[in-house]
């Protein structure tokens, strides 16, 4: 299972996106099927704010009312195709308090 290993902590309107985007440029860089999974922040309502965006179901399901096995299968579901690169980042701003 490959979970995250980069992580892009930021605030809003600092130009994470950005940022973001050009780290994805690098071929041994996987961002994962979209920024912002915000999948430590704990929140038992609803973990992915952008999940409406993921076209792959899995991550609208995404909340830590479930078994935590089952969060970390999902999460390393966001990268698919991943093994081959050497980071998978998780870039979400609501990481910061």
């Amino acid at each position: 299972m490959e979970i995250p290993n980069l992580f892009l902590v930021g605030a809003q309107k600092s130009a994470s996106t950005s940022l973001a985007d050009r780290l994805a440029e690098h071929p041994e860089v996987d961002r994962g099927l979209f920024k912002e999974l915000n999948i430590l922040c704990f929140d038992d309502t609803e973990v992915l704010r952008d999940a409406e965006q993921a076209e792959d179901s899995m991550a609208r399901d995404l909340s830590w009312d479930r078994d935590r096995q089952e969060i970390l299968e999902l999460y390393a579901g966001m990268y698919p195709g991943s093994e081959e690169v050497k980071y998978r980042m998780d870039a979400s701003v609501l990481y910061l308090p």
